[in-house]
């Protein structure tokens, strides 16, 4: 009975932006290619820094560009090869997918 008498119907609420105002400017930029993908991009799991998942999805070699503040390395990439990054403010690294550093 206690759950009818806070039963109420549905509403529909809108908390779009209106679109005016500019966008603010992303901290990781992916530049060089059309065809490499950012495919996640997260907090570290040990909490130094953020780790960026990049993919080839076509048969062919590529390479890009990552940057991250003041940072930037050039990538290279097999067919359909992952590649993980791990972002400071102070450097680029990358990892395996366990987000270990690689030497």
């Amino acid at each position: 009975r206690l759950a009818q008498h806070f039963n109420a119907p549905p509403m529909a609420l809108s908390f779009y932006p209106t679109g005016t105002g500019s966008l603010p400017k992303s901290p990781v930029k992916l530049s060089g290619n059309e065809i490499v993908t950012i495919t996640a991009l997260k907090k570290a799991d040990n909490g130094d820094g953020y780790i960026a998942r990049l993919f080839n999805p076509v048969e062919k070699e590529q390479s890009a560009t990552l940057e991250f503040y003041k940072n930037s390395v050039d990538v290279a990439f097999s067919p359909f090869e992952i590649k993980t990054f791990r972002l400071t403010k102070e450097k680029i690294e990358e990892t395996d997918l366990m987000e270990n550093l690689l030497d």
